[in-house]
């Protein structure tokens, strides 16, 4: 193990939670439409829970696919407030 379980998810879920951080600067600052990437958290929020709670190592498995679709929903949402 490199730095442990506990470790793991802590920064697993800070790298998940700090684009959401940026999202909202955003918003308030310039871009009101990228509220919407809050949207995302209804798939980001599960995949926390599963990452803290799993038993399985293919629960894992779970968590990742849905941080693969949280994060191409955020890059979708984020392009629209910041392009369109």
């Amino acid at each position: 193990m490199l730095i442990g379980k506990r470790a793991t998810q802590v920064v697993y879920t800070l790298f998940v939670l700090v684009p959401f951080g940026i999202a909202a600067v955003f918003a308030l600052l310039l871009y009101p439409i990228a509220w919407l990437s809050m949207l995302v958290l209804l798939a980001v929020l599960p995949a926390i829970l599963i990452v803290w709670t799993y038993r399985q190592a293919r629960e894992l498995i779970i968590a990742l696919s849905l941080t693969s679709l949280s994060s191409v929903g955020y890059a979708v949402l984020m392009y629209w407030a910041l392009v369109g």
